[in-house]
């Protein structure tokens, strides 16, 4: 359990962190591909562990009567993951104006290349009334509250789909290998979501639907399908479920693009992820121990979460078109340039809301 605390409590920070960056480096119009990018190797990893987790399972092992293979495993990630670390920490600059490998005149078209977006890229000082409108902004518990809802579904597919699996009447060896499939729906999910976004201008909220309804009718299949006589189906539900992880993608693209003020972006990724957490916190505990391997409630949980979320998702879809509106009617007044100025975009008038 303590283990369990420090990997999560090391992990928080991660997500948070790439979302600034991808905001700093990139104009509004490339953030949704990049985040969607680097996310999409959350099911990328799924593939790569898997394979590489088989085999160091399906090994002799090195040293006979011990725990076997598995401290192995976990060395392995570990060291692998430590070195990345390292690395890091060495080649990745904080921003472009901190980038070794720019030019001076290279360092001022990476900045001027985010004029567009009309926001500030890092600012030292922490303001406290960024974080206080952050926390009457609509928009940001939209966004948090899908986050919620549609990170329930980690639960499912995360954690019980090996159950599912396994009451298939597959070994643990099997069900390490069928949960790769999860990882490539996963994978190209997300990357497909970020490149529809970038390509099709104020597209994110349709991609966002789309991807909750995949793995709505991966729930409702878990939830109506007979366990004996529908296993391929139940398989594939199974599989259809974990394109989740894309709608997320989006909230992230969202917590980037549509918060202005440096202290207040930084607050808004924080948050969304800890909507993110309590969602994969809330998740399991629809699924009850005594419904074995049926689980009924538990996918008529999943189900209803990411029907909510399909809401929150129109609903912050109107709620910037009205914004957007009301900005343009305002004519001069709103189209004067505040860009790289540590103003939110509620001070920024010029600022507009992606869709």
């Amino acid at each position: 359990m303590a283990q369990r605390f420090f990997l999560g409590f090391l992990e928080a920070g991660i997500s948070p962190a790439f979302m600034l960056f991808v905001g700093q480096y990139y104009r509004k119009s490339e953030q949704a591909f990049r985040a969607a990018t680097w996310y999409s190797f959350t099911g990328g990893s799924v593939i790569v562990a898997s394979f590489i987790s088989y085999g160091i399972l399906r090994a002799p092992q090195v040293a006979p009567g011990k725990a076997g293979p598995w401290p192995i495993l976990f060395y392995f990630w570990g060291a692998v993951t430590l070195l990345w670390g390292v690395a890091v920490w060495i080649l990745l600059p904080d921003s472009p104006l901190t980038a070794k490998f720019l030019t001076e005149r290279e360092r001022y078209v990476a900045l001027e290349r985010l004029r567009e977006n009309q926001s500030s890229i890092e600012v030292k000082q922490f303001q406290i009334y960024q974080v206080r409108e952050a926390l009457t902004d609509v928009r940001m518990w939209l966004v948090f509250c899908m986050a919620f809802c549609i990170s329930t579904t980690n639960g499912l597919v995360s954690t019980f789909s090996t159950i599912i699996i396994q009451s298939m009447g597959f070994d643990s060896y099997e069900t390490l290998l069928l949960t790769v499939p999860s990882g490539v729906f996963s994978f190209v999910g997300i990357f497909v979501s970020g490149w529809l976004s970038s390509k099709y201008r104020n597209l994110r909220t349709a991609v966002v639907c789309f991807f909750c309804v995949l793995p709505i009718i991966g729930c409702a299949m878990l939830w109506s399908l007979d366990r004996v006589s529908m296993k391929g189906a139940l398989l594939f539900a199974t599989w259809i479920c974990a394109p989740f992880s894309a709608g997320y993608a989006q909230c992230m693209g969202f917590s980037i693009s549509n918060v202005g003020g440096y202290s207040k972006k930084t607050f808004a990724a924080g948050w969304l992820y800890v909507g993110y957490c309590l969602g994969n916190i809330a998740g399991p505990l629809f699924f009850k121990k005594d419904q074995a391997p049926g689980y009924k409630d538990g996918f008529m949980a999943s189900l209803i979460c990411l029907l909510i979320a399909l809401v929150l998702a129109i609903t912050h879809m109107l709620y910037n078109i009205r914004e957007n509106k009301l900005r343009d009617a305002m004519g001069e007044i709103a189209q004067v340039d505040r860009a790289f100025e540590d103003l939110t975009d509620k001070q920024n008038l010029t600022f507009r809301y992606d869709i």
